[in-house]
């Protein structure tokens, strides 16, 4: 019998993507992971969990890019209704997609924040169904779809929380500073990266490390030369590059995201942080994408 290497921390998205794999071999669904707060991602900046972050069903990919205003009507009913009900409901629900399907939705939640969404299906309904006009392009796909089991998939949604609080735990592990000399950098660093994207302060960093907001400051500041803001910052403006490179979340969105309310502001510090506004940057990388695939 033959077993995955186990993950290994320094380096665990060949690990993450494997376990996605036997995830889906498994169940005979197709996963889906939306890591909108960009925390699944290298210290360079690549995924762990590449080609995940979209929906890869061959009924949601069937001509969502070639029919007018399909991809926006996946964004807008597949991606944001999805995260308003998961971020008010913050537990498992089933979705009725807007091609006449369902799918699977498990909000990964830490500290009563949505952090990830695992998607998983798709399903034929017996209280929905395509359109005429959608069935019309979608027939011999829809035909393949198996009906939904609720009770199955009330089964795998347990199974899927466990596995994205898994890939969390991976994630932050893999962020954390090895070097046990420094302690209270690792504690550090580690505070920044799990609450980037919350309204963050000093003072919750000082209750942290059970000292005063004065003297937090300081050992900020001698520790990494940085002020705690700036490294913020630093953190939020890195998630917002990979999140523009390898999401189609829009620019508000992204903001949001990464803990940044107002976009005209987020515009402003991404623009100080990478010399260039950040849909100037997407529409660069995405040109350079094109360029070297073709």
């Amino acid at each position: 019998m033959e077993f995955f290497d186990k993950i290994d921390i320094h380096n665990p998205g060949e690990g993450l993507r494997n376990a996605v794999k036997w995830l889906e071999k498994i169940s005979g669904f197709v996963i889906t992971i939306h890591d909108h707060r960009g925390l699944l991602f290298s210290k360079s900046g690549e995924p762990f969990l590449a080609g995940k972050e979209h929906h890869g069903h061959p009924y949601c990919e069937q001509r969502r890019y070639s029919e007018l205003n399909w991809n926006s009507q996946c964004m807008r009913n597949c991606a944001r209704t999805v995260e308003s009900i998961a971020l008010k409901e913050l537990k498992p629900f089933i979705h009725s997609c807007w091609k006449g399907v369902e799918e699977l939705i498990v909000p990964v939640v830490k500290d009563d924040a949505l952090l990830l969404i695992i998607y998983a299906g798709v399903f034929k309904s017996k209280e929905i169904g395509p359109t005429a006009d959608v069935l019309a392009c979608m027939k011999s796909e829809y035909r393949k779809l198996k009906y939904a089991d609720h009770g199955q998939l009330e089964k795998y949604a347990a199974l899927l929380q466990i596995f994205g609080q898994g890939m969390l735990d991976y994630a932050f592990l893999y962020h954390k500073e090895a070097d046990e000399k420094h302690g209270r950098k690792e504690i550090i660093r580690k505070y920044i990266y799990d609450n980037a994207h919350h309204d963050i302060t000093l003072s919750g960093l000082a209750k942290r490390l059970s000292i005063s907001g004065s003297r937090a400051r300081h050992l900020v500041s001698s520790l990494f030369g940085n002020s705690f803001q700036e490294l913020i910052m630093q953190e939020r403006m890195h998630r917002s590059r990979n999140l523009l490179i390898y999401s189609e979340q829009d620019l508000k969105e992204i903001a949001n995201s990464v803990g940044i309310p107002n976009v005209y502001y987020f515009n402003r510090c991404f623009k100080n942080f990478f010399g260039v506004p950040p849909g100037t940057f997407r529409r660069n990388m995405k040109s350079n994408q094109y360029k070297e695939t073709s």
